[in-house]
């Protein structure tokens, strides 16, 4: 019975308890409604007007049109707002009050308060009014709203409101503020000269110079300048609006952001007493102070006596022509001394060809791919060259009045390359120097390469070191290291495919008959069929037999047999007068079996045609010749040796 007894109030027990703590955690939970919630009912994105009403005088701060938030102290001139003001107040938006100051006899909002802060917002015309006031040496008592509540917060937490009015001013002057970047800097260090201007752009690619030239910017030195833009600060408020005159200087920057495009200039002016430089930024009322050396950080005050010198600093010494990816279309010119245009063409991730255009004709070829494993294969050379172009130094801007005194400056070869989307990429133009008449020397490409150009070196410079370039005809010669052009300037025919491909024969200990014509001679060997590794004889009256001593017959008979083509110059239709084969120089038949039918293999086995001698912009070396197989193979080159050794035998 007790024990019973003694159970039941355990278990009633419990289930008060349990519904006392349900009860407990309700009005809790009713009590955070009633009471928790954050200072500003409205975001700070969302706000418009911020007033202090302060002991020390009253601030207004308000965000215009451009998104831009400007103040003005009482009796004092409007300005930016200072972007660690804007972080203070924007602090304020995200604290939330839960425990309500006990005794608030402590504080009486009416008349007593020490600052008062009045919001208003623009979402919905939304509006508080904070009164604050101290109660002990570390806290300071909130008054939010008009319900009457009065909150205990700690007093750095509202220290913003008592901040000086020239805490809320933005010394800085150039900088673009929260949520804005740099879109475009124009750095102006004489202000009425235009020439002397440098105008910096960002686009998709980079920062680009714009003024006075077209040209990729220097992101080391570019990077320090927009660093010193960012931190151009002023010292304090000037007492008096001074008298500029004319603008010895100005900087101006243009931003993008969430309200758009915003521009700011700042014009540097004369000395303040000694204090710093004046310096007034365009819309902002007053005119500030800033410290004295405050140019020489960006070498203005060298632009006006080496102006080029200054311009120039900024401007990229290492080029990538061709991009990150690898090109789709590469277009070599030879433009002097003779007319020479190669299309380069990728057909896959590893596959090439070339189309070489020459004195009317078109011919396709094999191209090796580029192999980072040999680089002085022909493609793997251009694209290093168009992927590292180093500049030395830039000598002269490319319009026509800076040319004048460098008339000899012809445009010898031109690089274009076409992305495999089909947009264009720079367009490199390689110079050579001319004769003062302004013709090309006789022999200006020694090796089928440009050398050092011959011009006379500009102010200051005691001679010339490399090779001039320029950038799509524009803006400068450009003085390279001379071997870019041995990396860039390969004779066209440099680019076939040199893997050998063996001709269709038959092995020379079949053959039986010989026949060569050259010089308007013929001469004949043949063998007996029947007894094919006996000596040969020459055709005659009476026929004779070869005297081969040194074996002179049997090596060019053997070479015949193993004719490869190592470069392949026009495709079998191309037209055979070009290459002199419409009426070859030098012919070989060569007859196999003459004793079968020619049904079963006998009759004619192989005819060799030899041209003109191959000319530089066509390949070959040591007296190349072009030549073909019957009638209908691809046009290739034989050695001069070969061609010799046939027509010897042709006496």
């Amino acid at each position: 019975m007790h024990r019973r007894l003694a159970i039941g109030l355990s278990l009633a027990a419990s289930l008060l308890s349990l519904f006392s703590a349900i009860l407990s955690r309700r009005e809790a939970e009713a009590w955070r409604t009633g009471f928790s919630r954050r200072l500003f009912p409205f975001a700070w994105e969302e706000t418009v007007s911020v007033r202090l009403e302060r002991r020390t005088g009253t601030l207004v701060v308000g965000k215009g049109a451009d998104g831009e938030w400007r103040f003005r102290p009482e009796g004092g001139r409007e300005d930016l707002l200072s972007r660690e003001a804007a972080d203070g107040l924007a602090a304020l938006w995200a604290l939330a009050w839960r425990e309500p100051l006990v005794g608030n006899s402590a504080f009486s909002p009416a008349g007593e308060a020490d600052a008062m802060i009045v919001a208003a917002s623009a979402a919905d015309g939304g509006r508080i009014t904070l009164r604050l006031g101290g109660i002990a040496e570390n806290l300071q008592a909130v008054t939010a709203g008009d319900d009457g509540t009065t909150y205990a917060v700690r007093r750095d937490i509202l220290a913003v409101a008592d901040w000086p009015a020239e805490r809320f001013r933005e010394m800085f002057l150039l900088a673009g503020g929260r949520g804005r970047r740099l879109a475009e800097l124009i750095v102006a260090p004489a202000g009425g000269d235009p020439g002397l201007r440098l105008r910096i752009h960002r686009t998709p690619g980079g920062w680009r110079l714009i003024e006075p030239i077209d040209w990729p910017a220097d992101e080391a030195r570019l990077d320090a300048l927009l660093r010193w833009a960012d931190r151009l600060r002023a010292l304090s408020v000037a007492d008096r609006r001074a008298d500029f005159g004319p603008v010895p200087a100005f900087v101006e920057a243009l931003y993008d952001g969430p309200g758009g495009m915003a521009r700011r200039r700042v014009e540097f002016g004369g000395s303040a007493s000694g204090e710093g430089l004046l310096v007034a930024a365009a819309g902002r009322e007053p005119i500030f102070v800033a410290p004295e050396g405050i140019l020489a950080e960006i070498s203005l005050d060298a632009a006006a006596a080496y102006p080029k010198v200054w311009r120039d600093f900024y401007r990229r010494r290492s080029l990538n022509l061709v991009g990150a990816d690898m090109p789709g279309e590469i277009v070599v010119e030879r433009l002097l001394p003779s007319p020479v245009r190669l299309i380069l063409e990728r057909d896959g991730d590893d596959a090439w060809h070339g189309r070489l255009e020459t004195g009317g004709e078109t011919r396709t070829f094999p191209v090796e791919p580029p192999d980072p494993a040999e680089p002085m294969r022909p493609l793997t050379a251009l694209l290093t060259g168009l992927s590292s172009l180093r500049i030395q130094s830039f000598l002269v801007d490319s319009s026509p009045e800076t040319k004048e005194g460098w008339p000899n400056v012809l445009p010898a070869w031109r690089f274009s390359c076409r992305e495999a989307g089909g947009a264009e990429l720079p367009l490199l133009t390689l110079y050579a120097a001319g004769t003062d008449g302004g013709q090309l020397p006789a022999d200006p490409f020694p090796e089928g390469r440009p050398g050092p150009i011959d011009l006379p070196p500009p102010p200051g410079r005691s001679r010339l070191d490399g090779i001039a370039f320029s950038v799509s005809d524009q803006p400068a010669l450009l003085e390279a290291p001379g071997e870019m052009a041995y990396l860039l300037c390969l004779p066209p025919y440099r680019y076939q495919s040199r893997r050998p491909q063996t001709m269709d024969s038959v092995d020379s200990e079949e053959w039986i008959g010989v026949e060569i014509a050259a010089g308007g001679k013929t001469a004949k060997y043949y063998r007996d069929p029947a007894r094919r590794g006996e000596a040969w004889w020459k055709d005659g009256v009476p026929p004779q037999p070869l005297l081969d001593a040194e074996g002179a017959f049997s090596v060019m008979l053997m070479e015949l047999s193993r004719l490869t083509a190592e470069t392949w110059i026009a495709d079998a239709g191309t037209s055979s007068g070009k290459f002199g084969l419409d009426r070859p120089e030098i012919t070989a038949i060569v007859y196999t079996f003459v004793d079968r039918p020619a049904d079963d293999g006998g009759g004619q086995s192989l005819k060799l045609s030899i041209g003109r001698e191959a000319k530089d912009d066509m390949g070959g070396e040591n007296g190349s010749r072009f030549a073909r197989l019957g009638d209908s193979s691809p046009v290739f080159l034989i050695s001069g040796r070969l061609a010799a050794s046939l027509a010897g035998f042709c006496p």
